[in-house]
């Protein structure tokens, strides 16, 4: 675990920035995602939301990014990444299912938009 991600293991040569390649492993943004899903499943809002947060701050003007460079606020050229974002989705979703009430889910908001649309339709 690091600041901006989730490294994949100990001295992960991929997007390594130490010219040795030790150490100063990448950071993978969709790490902070699963993270927030598990502890969404397990029940601990607390944790999940911890992680939800540090998705949030690793957002960047563009969108969600594959990775950033250890240590840094460097991320790779991969911004937005599809998965990335779409895990991040998920991870939001299941949080506002879970935790939100019924009314103000995203699920009860879009079926009052389609059946607002169908009145105004007439």
């Amino acid at each position: 675990m690091r600041q901006k991600g989730v490294i994949r293991y100990k001295n992960d040569q991929y997007y390594n920035k130490n010219p040795d390649s030790v150490s100063e492993e990448a950071e993978w943004t969709f790490g902070l995602s699963w993270l927030a899903l598990i502890y969404i499943t397990l029940g601990n809002r607390a944790k999940a939301e911890n992680y939800i947060t540090r998705m949030l701050q690793a957002t960047t003007d563009k969108g969600v990014p594959e990775l950033f460079f250890s240590n840094s606020k460097k991320h790779n050229e991969n911004n937005p990444l599809g998965w990335s974002e779409s895990l991040f989705i998920v991870a939001l979703y299941e949080m506002n299912l879970k935790y939100l009430e019924p009314a103000t889910t995203i699920e009860s908001q879009l079926k009052n938009q389609i059946v607002d649309s169908l009145y105004q339709a007439d």
